[in-house]
């Protein structure tokens, strides 16, 4: 229960940080913000796969990577963006069932190393096949996503809207998945697959549920991407941006919502704000994620709901007795 409610109060925080912070930010820190819940989804959506499903899937970058180029590819064509948006995320799960058939019959590293050769693999197809993606030139001439026009708001501020209407969206939705039957079903999976199959359970089917679950999500933030940014290059989408993703699951914590919005935040938007030399963020990452396995486990998600938040209330208790 109290695990439940520190959910419950993590998406509310969410939703006041969202819609309050940002009128107060510059244009620069408003873009580095909205960059860094576009990745909060992402690492959302991946979390699902790692926390509730224990499969390592190093292959989430082409997920997003799908979305985002299915996205300005459809635009481009003459497509308007929430039915783009839609089919990106559908496309993307599409991939995850194809590839997620034979490679969630493996397990462990093999599975871990399975992904990784598809991460690998869809980088080289952006780059070869130029008729389609452009190649190493990159895709760039996407329209923008002006939905609240109507309404008076400039193109910035409107950006905005839909990357934060869609986080909380995806916060919410995934919370319910993770806490519904099937969210259960997929723990158990996780703990005692062996058990869960003698018990007739479909293993198979929840885990490749969990991927096209979280695949789905992974192209609805790539297709934004796409809009917001306006210019795709494969590289975008290579393998350094799987190990981003991970990090930002790793460092916040895999076992609930907050933690990857916690470890998005970390990694992508403070960093920028204090001005990190880029030189220094890959050696800061490493060094980060080696701390965070030894002393926090469970990421900065275990570290303030069983770390700080116990400390202060033992504080209070202890400050409330002495008078």
């Amino acid at each position: 229960m109290k695990a439940m409610r520190w959910q419950y109060v993590s998406v509310i925080i969410l939703m006041i940080m969202l819609f309050c912070l940002p009128p107060y930010f510059s244009p620069q820190n408003l873009y580095l913000f909205d960059l860094a819940q576009l990745y909060s989804m992402l690492a959302m959506s991946l979390a699902l796969t790692v926390g509730y499903a224990g499969l390592l899937s190093i292959a989430h970058s082409v997920f997003f990577g799908a979305g985002a180029y299915f996205t300005g590819i459809t635009m481009i064509a003459g497509f308007s963006f929430l039915p783009a948006l839609l089919m990106a995320g559908a496309f993307s799960s599409l991939i995850a069932l194809v590839i997620g058939f034979p490679s969630l019959r493996t397990r462990g590293v093999y599975f871990a190393i399975t992904t990784l050769c598809l991460a690998i693999i869809f980088e080289m197809v952006l780059n070869n096949w130029v008729s389609l993606t452009n190649g190493p030139s990159g895709l760039s001439g996407i329209p923008k996503a002006d939905l609240f026009k109507s309404f008076g708001i400039k193109s910035s501020t409107s950006y905005h809207f839909i990357i934060s209407i869609l986080t909380i969206l995806t916060a919410l939705v995934l919370y319910r998945i993770s806490h519904s039957e099937i969210g259960r079903t997929m723990i158990v999976i996780r703990d005692q697959k062996e058990l869960s199959r003698l018990m007739g359970i479909n293993t198979l089917k929840y885990e490749l549920m969990n991927f096209c679950i979280g695949a789905f999500f992974a192209g609805l933030a790539g297709s934004v991407y796409a809009v917001f940014i306006r210019y795709l290059h494969p590289t975008d989408f290579g393998i350094h941006q799987c190990f981003d993703i991970l990090a930002m699951v790793v460092v916040g914590g895999s076992g609930g919502i907050s933690g990857p919005i916690m470890g998005s935040f970390f990694i992508n938007f403070f960093p920028e704000v204090i001005g990190i030399e880029p030189a220094l963020k890959r050696v800061a990452y490493g060094i980060i994620i080696i701390l965070v396995v030894i002393f926090m486990p469970y990421g900065l998600q275990g570290l303030i709901r069983e770390g700080l938040i116990n400390r202060i209330g033992r504080g209070f208790r202890s400050w409330f007795k002495g008078n």
